[in-house]
C-alpha cells in the first residue's frame, strides 16, 4: 500500500563500516587517555615540587595544559596503543550487543545455548575492557611519573605494583570510591538546596 525502501550493504561497505567504528572509539579512548595522563603529569608534577624541598613550590597553572602537551607530542605512540587495546574491545563487545539483540527478535526460533555462550563472551569481553581500562589509566600514570617509558615498559611497572601492593591498592581503590559517592552525594544536595 505504502511506499518503502530497504538498504542492504556489500561486504566491502560493512568493512568500511566497521572501519569508521573502530576509528570512532579509538579516537574516543585516545581522548580519555590524553586527559588521564594530563592529570597525572599535573599530580606528579605538583608533588615532585613537594619531594625536593620538603615544602610547597609554587606549580604553573597550566600544568594540565602543559601535560596535554606532553602527551600529544612525546607520549602519542603510547596513548595510541593503549587506546587501540580498549577500542578492540569495545567494537568486539558492541558487534556481541547487537547479535545478542538479533538472537532475541527471533524469540521462539532462538537457540538458549547460543544465548548462553554470547551472555558468557560478552561478559568476559566486558570484564577484560575493564581489566585493560584499569591498567591502561595506571601505565599512563607511571608514563606521566617517570617521562621516560614506553607504554609496555610501564604496564609491566604496573603489574609489579599491582602483584606487589594488591591488598594496599584494593583498600585505596575503595577508599576513594567512597569519596567519590560521598563527594556526588554532597554536590547534589548543596545544588539541589541552592534551587530550592
Amino acid at each position: 500500500t505504502g511506499m518503502h525502501k530497504k538498504y542492504e550493504h556489500t561486504p566491502q561497505q560493512w568493512g568500511l563500516i566497521m572501519f569508521f567504528v573502530f576509528n570512532a572509539y579509538w579516537v574516543l579512548e585516545m581522548c580519555t587517555a590524553v586527559f588521564q595522563f594530563s592529570c597525572a603529569y599535573a599530580v606528579a608534577k605538583y608533588y615532585r615540587s613537594f619531594a625536593s624541598s620538603g615544602h610547597h613550590q609554587a606549580v604553573d597553572s597550566c600544568a594540565v595544559l602543559e601535560g596535554t602537551r606532553i602527551s600529544v607530542t612525546k607520549h602519542l605512540g603510547s596513548i595510541s596503543f593503549g587506546a587501540a587495546i580498549i577500542a578492540v574491545f569495545q567494537v568486539t563487545q558492541r558487534i556481541m550487543e547487537y547479535i545478542e539483540r538479533k538472537e532475541a527478535h527471533l524469540k521462539e526460533d532462538s537457540n538458549p545455548c547460543i544465548r548462553g555462550c554470547l551472555a558468557c563472551c560478552l561478559g568476559a569481553c566486558r570484564c577484560m575492557e575493564n581489566i585493560m581500562a584499569f591498567i591502561n589509566k595506571n601505565a599512563y600514570i607511571d608514563i606521566a611519573v617517570t617521562g621516560d617509558h614506553n607504554f609496555c615498559r610501564a604496564i609491566r611497572n604496573v603489574a609489579h605494583v599491582i602483584i606487589d601492593f594488591g591488598p594496599a591498592m584494593a583498600l585505596l581503590n575503595g577508599a576513594t570510591v567512597i569519596f567519590q559517592v560521598v563527594g556526588m552525594a554532597a554536590i547534589t544536595s548543596i545544588c539541589g538546596t541552592m534551587a530550592f
